[in-house]
């Protein structure tokens, strides 16, 4: 079985600006966690929605956690 954690989970840390959504994948994946959902995206409209979804790819990618 595969434990999965939600970005939203640390919206407050975000709000805060404590942390990025790119720093709760690396964060996620110390936690123990096998995947991250994210539920929205950082940008004012699709297309940097869509860059910065490729850097969570990346950033995903390296740690070696699931989207």
């Amino acid at each position: 079985m595969k434990i999965s954690v939600s970005s939203y989970s640390f919206s407050q840390y975000i709000r805060a600006g404590k942390m990025t959504q790119l720093d709760c994948v690396a964060r996620a994946k110390e936690m123990g966690f096998d995947g991250i959902e994210f539920i929205d995206l950082v940008g004012e409209n699709l297309a940097q929605q869509k860059e910065y979804a490729q850097k969570i790819r990346q950033e995903a990618d390296r740690v070696g956690i699931e989207i």
